[in-house]
């Protein structure tokens, strides 16, 4: 999700509630159900129509290159994506294993800066592909959900 790091803020900007709640913008990301979950989890007042348009890479990666990453609904890593469609290895090390719950420092930072960039050159590539073009854009839809628990994060006993 571009919008993808808030910690430690006793509020979210009104501008960034506007933005996550309006279904004709979408919210790009890796796991991004995932981080649209934490939001609803961590500040439930904040988001009282719920989450629009969180848009998954990884389901538009196997919808459109189902080849290339092979079966399974499984997420597939940012780093993985960027490897197979920009064709870059993402740095390992200490940055990308470190707590991002924590305040973030300088190099942090600036990988959560190069994040968009990255997200939409893969989108970008996906797109382009030649099995994606076949493919009606209505299978590419974002998910909407608010703030009640989605089937996927239910537990046992809860109905």
């Amino acid at each position: 999700m571009v919008f993808s790091h808030i910690v430690l803020t006793a509020e979210i900007p009104s501008k960034a509630i506007e933005i996550l709640q309006d279904p004709s913008i979408y919210k790009l990301g890796v796991h991004s159900r995932g981080d649209g979950a934490k939001l609803l989890r961590d500040y439930p007042e904040a988001f009282p129509k719920g989450i629009a348009s969180l848009f998954e890479l990884s389901k538009l990666a196997r919808k459109a290159d189902p080849v290339g990453t092979g079966p399974g609904a499984k997420l597939i890593a940012l780093a993985k994506l960027v490897s197979a469609y920009l064709h870059k290895q993402l740095p390992k090390g200490a940055i990308r294993s470190s707590n991002w719950s924590l305040v973030l420092n300088k190099q942090q930072i600036n990988c959560e800066l190069t994040l968009p960039s990255l997200l939409s050159l893969i989108l970008d590539a996906l797109v382009a592909s030649s099995y994606a073009q076949t493919l009606p854009m209505t299978l590419f839809a974002p998910s909407n959900f608010s703030r009640s628990l989605p089937k996927w994060r239910k537990t046992k006993g809860s109905s």
